[in-house]
């Protein structure tokens, strides 16, 4: 533990400051700019400038606010107080004087012109961010805020698209619809952007596409699940997305799909035809059970067929026979008694 602990100290914070930009989303999602934004008194992308001894053992980091994003002015000084003892909080004593820093504070009850750090409220100094925060801030005050994070979906900076994704997912009382215009091609690309190199935020994505209802991105999911090999870290969640938004869609993308001599493409896409359980999916699935060279394939096949043949409606057979007339019975009793 004690030579882990000489290692972290080795890292330069700004280094640890980008590395933490990277967490997962269900990390972050407390964390988000638009969060950040409204629990801030004081936001600004800021200078280092000096530690200031507040005595009883206590020190203040002074910053110059140079791109202000809420509450203070342009090169207006900002003390806040170096702690570090709080998760999510970085020890501010050890940022060297002219590194720039996102920060958003809070005020200290009964410490006038004193602040604290918001937890997770240190980031890289960015000015992307800063302005995206910015804009965030200003949408709040005129009740727009959805309206922004639609358009910050599309913003290169990976801190602000994730956290406008995060942010617009957590609000489940906003009317999304009615930003669909700028929402929907958004989603498409990203889930497009994240099927090729897939990682946690895909399914945040897709989760929005769920609540418009879009069937744009199936194509899409079908690809991912299909060149995954079925082993994503989302599967079910893949297959329950594109079941719900346009089953027959998803066939038709997996039977132009080319798995080639991969035999976990080959597998995954019989497991999301048997899953689809839709009309089209019968004849693939029957040409699998038949033609495919790997085994584990055919009977993947064969089961996704068996499942069909049970369900009332699909396949050949019905699942039970079905019930003999009452009136036919009775006449036939009649017969015999005569």
């Amino acid at each position: 533990m004690k030579s882990s602990g000489r290692l972290l100290a080795r890292i330069p914070l700004l280094s640890a400051l980008l590395l933490a930009s990277g967490v997962l989303p269900a990390q972050r999602e407390a964390f988000t700019l638009s969060r950040l934004v409204k629990l801030a008194d004081k936001a600004a992308l800021f200078r280092v400038e000096r530690l200031l001894p507040l005595g009883k053992g206590e020190t203040a980091l002074v910053l110059t606010a140079l791109d202000p994003v809420k509450g203070i002015q342009r090169f207006e000084a900002l003390r806040v107080l170096s702690r570090g003892d709080l998760c999510f909080e970085a020890d501010l004593r050890r940022l060297p004087g002219g590194s720039k820093i996102l920060l958003f504070a809070k005020a200290l009850p009964g410490r006038p012109g004193l602040f604290a750090q918001l937890p997770g409220g240190l980031l890289p100094g960015d000015p992307r961010a800063a302005e995206a925060a910015r804009a965030l801030e200003k949408a709040g005050r005129k009740g727009d805020l959805v309206r922004v994070l639609a358009l910050q979906l599309e913003n290169p900076c990976p801190r602000v698209w994730q956290d406008a994704l995060l942010s617009l997912f957590r609000s489940r009382t906003a009317d999304l619809s009615a930003q669909a215009r700028l929402l929907e091609p958004a989603l498409v690309r990203l889930v497009h952007r994240e099927s090729l190199d897939p990682d946690a935020f895909a399914t945040w994505a897709v989760r929005l596409a769920l609540r418009l209802g879009m069937k744009e991105v199936v194509p899409y999911l079908s690809s991912l699940y299909i060149r995954s090999g079925g082993n994503s870290g989302f599967d079910p969640f893949l297959l329950k997305a594109m079941k719900r938004l346009d089953p027959e869609g998803a066939v038709r993308s997996a039977a132009l799909a080319r798995t080639g001599g991969n035999p976990r493409a080959a597998l995954a896409k019989a497991r999301l035809l048997a899953a689809m359980g839709s009309p089209g999916a019968l004849e693939h699935l029957k040409a699998l059970a038949s033609r495919s060279p790997f085994p584990e394939v055919r009977s993947v096949a064969k089961a996704g067929l068996a499942a069909a043949e049970a369900v009332p409606g699909k396949g050949k057979g019905t699942g039970k026979a079905p019930a003999k007339p009452l009136f036919r019975a009775i006449f036939k009793g009649r017969r015999k008694i005569k």
